[in-house]
């Protein structure tokens, strides 16, 4: 039988205690938005970069990446490396960038209202960046501050 006493709220064992045996506060962010996310999310954007610039160069130096008289003389997995596999990496990592972007937008309004002196509505409940058309997000978001 399973015990459930283990699976309890605990408080104590959450929230860290320091030395003079008070709990301290810690701040919380979604895991989209934890630092080795975001730091691995940068590393591959540089990852891809560095991909693309030596195909380029290589396209440029060599007049192309792939030679063949038609696509049938490819063989498949030849084909599937360039014409399949970089789509599905860049679904795959859009797919990585909106669910930062989306956590972002959410955690925002929740930011505002932990500051010690609040925020006002506009600022906090109000915000509805997952609505804006996404270039102007930047722009209303420098705007507000």
């Amino acid at each position: 039988m399973v015990r459930f006493e283990a699976l309890r709220f605990r408080p104590s064992t959450l929230v860290p205690k320091r030395k003079d045996g008070t709990q301290s506060r810690q701040s919380w962010y979604p895991p989209a938005l934890q630092w080795w996310t975001l730091a691995i999310t940068a590393l591959l954007c540089w990852t891809f970069i560095a991909v693309l610039q030596y195909y380029l160069r290589r396209s440029q130096t060599q007049g192309g990446v792939i030679f063949a008289t038609t696509v049938n003389a490819l063989p498949l997995r030849r084909s599937f490396w360039y014409l399949y596999l970089p789509t599905i990496i860049a679904v795959t990592f859009s797919i990585l960038v909106i669910w930062i972007d989306h956590d972002a937008k959410r955690y925002e309004p929740y930011r505002h209202m932990a500051r010690p002196c609040g925020a006002s509505a506009a600022n906090s409940i109000l915000l509805h960046y997952p609505f804006d058309y996404i270039p102007i997000v930047p722009i209303i978001a420098a705007k507000r501050r």
